[in-house]
């Protein structure tokens, strides 16, 4: 049996786990990656050397590097600028990339941007 991957970039390591329990039970396997501290430049390098399936990309970038959070308050949407530098490469022009966000704002900008699809992200709920 081949196994999808699904890889994830956030910057929520608890939701993260949350999502990862429920792909794996479902049957995927699963990689997380720390969106918060890792250069935007870094992400498509990272999926060229996975090769996953599909992507979940967060919209949304909290530091948690000290270097970069004093550098941002709050939220950016670095998360579209990631993808962006993704669309560029031809070999992941094609790849699913689902992204992700606290609300639906940013819904209609991402999938313009080349996103595959769009949720709004588990959170205070849990």
């Amino acid at each position: 049996m081949n196994t999808q991957r699904i890889e994830m970039f956030h910057h929520d390591a608890d939701l993260m786990n949350v999502y990862e329990v429920v792909l794996k039970h479902a049957g995927y396997a699963v990689g997380k990656h720390d969106f918060g501290k890792m250069p935007l430049v870094d992400v498509p390098a990272k999926i060229l050397e996975i090769r996953p399936d599909l992507v979940i990309l967060s919209v949304e970038r909290r530091h948690t590097s000290p270097r970069f959070a004093a550098l941002l308050e709050g939220e950016s949407k670095e998360g579209l600028e990631a993808l962006a530098e993704i669309r560029k490469h031809p070999e992941l022009e094609s790849l699913p990339i689902i992204m992700a966000s606290e609300n639906d704002k940013y819904k209609s900008e991402a999938i313009s941007a080349g996103a595959t699809d769009y949720f709004d992200k588990i959170h205070q709920s849990l």
